[in-house]
């Protein structure tokens, strides 16, 4: 598995820009993202932007899932989503951030051995 891969669960406040430099300056690789349970993220705007954050990490080669402990399904789709899945992320509705982490590694260090 790849060592360089971390999850982040998000809540109101978080500072996703100083994470996202913490993460490209420390040479990670992957970064799975624990969602809202209705799939959805802090601010979409400032310091607190998943979209951002993403973009930022994708741009220096970074694979970004976000995913939730419990997807419920539902036909709703809200903004938010819509906004991290544009910024690069890929979304992992039916997978909890546990399973996502280790198939995430395992990835990635088998993509390295090619």
């Amino acid at each position: 598995v790849d060592p360089d891969v971390v999850t982040l669960m998000v809540h109101p406040g978080i500072d996703l820009e100083m994470l996202s430099d913490a993460v490209i300056g420390t040479g990670k690789r992957g970064v799975v993202v624990r969602l809202y349970p209705c799939g959805t993220s802090p601010e979409s705007y400032g310091r607190q932007s998943l979209p951002a954050f993403v973009r930022r990490c994708t741009a220096a080669g970074i694979v970004v899932v976000a995913c939730v402990e419990q997807y419920a399904g539902s036909d709703a789709v809200y903004p938010s989503l819509e906004a991290i899945r544009r910024a690069g992320a890929i979304f992992a509705g039916a997978m909890i951030p546990e399973v996502a982490f280790v198939k995430l590694s395992w990835a990635l260090a088998q993509a390295e051995l090619k």
